[in-house]
């Protein structure tokens, strides 16, 4: 779920105000799980209310046909396709090669996958110029019933490739978050509509 940025770096980087400078660049030294000093990452949360089962979320997760109706956000690309490279048996381990609307692309690991609990997608592989700002997202979805319906939370941690690009790659998360949240606004409207269908 990335892009290109094209023309549009030097942009940001004029338009980056003193006090979102100031905000995107005072972290501290972040250690790994395998205690390698590394820079932090820029974490973000979204969540909905979606008016569908947790099984069924992850039964549209595992559905990469349907990944294209992520359509990005502003100068952030949509998902033009998405297809398995692997897909294992329970899931854990699969790998999703991602090609998105501008031509770059990316592979999304599937680490955790827990039917109706959560999931948990490592990407990587980015093709430039990204694979020059981070070296890897982590997502994790958690799924939690509430009412006739599920309360999604997308996790993620962006992690920058040396400390230099951290202030782009905290830009750059601006519009990545805003591009989750419109396409969770976008599964609860599905959601809704298939729901309401049903009923008849």
């Amino acid at each position: 779920m990335w892009f290109h940025t094209k023309g549009s770096s030097w942009i940001f980087s004029r338009n980056l105000s003193h006090k979102a400078r100031k905000q995107s660049t005072d972290y501290t030294d972040f250690y790994d799980s395998e205690g390698n000093k590394n820079v932090k990452p820029i974490s973000f949360q979204c969540t909905r209310l979606i008016p569908a089962s947790a099984h069924a979320i992850c039964t549209e997760i595992a559905n990469v046909d349907a990944w294209n109706q992520f359509g990005g956000y502003g100068v952030l690309p949509g998902i033009e396709k998405a297809a398995y490279e692997t897909r294992t048996e329970d899931m854990v381990g699969s790998r999703i090669r991602v090609r998105n609307t501008d031509g770059s692309g990316h592979v999304e690991e599937i680490l955790q996958w827990t039917p109706g609990k959560a999931v948990a997608m490592k990407l990587h592989e980015f093709t430039p110029p990204l694979s020059s700002l981070a070296s890897h997202f982590l997502e994790e979805w958690t799924l939690v019933p509430e009412g006739s319906g599920t309360r999604v939370t997308r996790s993620f941690q962006l992690h920058p490739a040396q400390p230099v690009t951290r202030p782009l790659l905290w830009l750059i998360s601006l519009l990545f978050r805003r591009a989750i949240e419109r396409h969770l606004e976008q599964m609860a409207a599905m959601s809704s509509t298939t729901h309401n269908r049903n009923r008849l």
